[in-house]
């Protein structure tokens, strides 16, 4: 694979795992970034990205990257939308609703405005599953 193969990849890869990574590793998001950014060998920044989801998530990653995420589609939703969001992401920090649901908000406003910057990477792909089971 030349070398602009494997920045192609490297971009495919990143677009549709960031979010994913994000909530999983901040750190090794913020890593990969500047490994992107400096031209590393698409192999490395590869490995990054797998070692970063094979990190469980905490309470605190998954609001962290729900935010960044709706960061994303802000433009897309209603004043009201807004409010509602930011009033579970509340209640999560106050304990009195699990992080997930915010993410689940996020899903519904996602899905509601075709945003298709966060439906076509692997970031909702443990509320999807969890909508099939239930």
């Amino acid at each position: 694979m030349g070398r602009l193969d494997e920045a192609r990849e490297v971009a495919r890869v990143w677009k549709r795992q960031h979010l994913s990574v994000l909530e999983c590793c901040p750190k090794l998001y913020h890593d990969i970034r500047t490994a992107i950014e400096e031209g590393r060998r698409a192999v490395s920044i590869l490995n990054l990205i797998d070692t970063a989801l094979e990190r469980p998530p905490s309470p605190a990653t998954i609001v962290s990257a729900a935010t960044t995420a709706f960061d994303e589609i802000r433009a897309l939703v209603t004043p009201e939308e807004r409010a509602q969001f930011l009033a579970v992401v509340s209640a999560v920090n106050r304990g009195e609703a699990r992080p997930e649901a915010a993410k689940t908000r996020l899903f519904g406003l996602a899905l509601r405005h075709h945003a298709d910057v966060l439906l076509e990477g692997s970031y909702f792909d443990d509320v999807r599953s969890a909508q099939q089971g239930a």
